[in-house]
């Protein structure tokens, strides 16, 4: 079983149940995501708890979104929007994927990378390039895997090992010892 991807998120609404298969609510301590189905789900609701602490960037975004977007408890909470700052329904898993890769081929653009080189790379990404980066990220800075694995939902340490291991290549790697490697 997989953290949250593209196909999970959109599942999301806003502090209730609705017509979606999960929740996000805001407490004064965290941020609790709460799927109840997906489509890799053993049919028992999970809940990833994301302490605020360290995370008040997302609290204000969720909340800045959900006032500009006129967001009410129990409709869902990513939406697609049209021009004219028209607020619609649910965005779609696809959705997400696209607005990834857009947003990665700007970063290329701004670093001086063309245009046509930026997309091609960015279409190298998916919601599911979000989980490997949490959790790689999460290894890199020494998190434990049994943590890591609670919140990606995988059932064993298998693939949480992986990304560690990735991680610790990169951390450990003699390339990073000055006067080692091109600089």
């Amino acid at each position: 079983m997989r953290t949250w991807d593209a196909a999970d998120i959109v599942t999301f609404d806003f502090k209730a149940l609705g017509d979606g298969d999960g929740y996000v609510t805001i407490t004064a301590r965290t941020i609790e995501l709460t799927l109840l189905k997906s489509k890799t789900g053993t049919g028992q609701a999970h809940t990833v708890t994301v302490p605020l602490e360290h995370n008040a960037s997302a609290v204000a975004a969720i909340e800045a979104w959900v006032t500009a977007g006129e967001i009410q408890m129990g409709s869902p909470l990513l939406r697609r929007v049209r021009k004219g700052d028209n607020v619609l329904g649910r965005l779609s898993a696809q959705s997400v994927n696209l607005i990834l890769q857009s947003r990665i081929a700007e970063y290329h653009e701004k670093q001086g990378v063309p245009a046509h080189v930026a997309l091609e790379e960015a279409k190298k990404f998916s919601g599911h390039s979000l989980r490997v980066g949490f959790a790689t990220t999460a290894a890199e800075s020494g998190a434990d895997l049994r943590a890591i694995a609670s919140v990606t939902r995988h059932k064993s340490l298998e693939m949480p090992q992986r990304y560690a291991q990735r991680a610790d290549q990169i951390k450990t790697s003699p390339h990073n010892l000055a006067g080692v490697g091109l600089e």
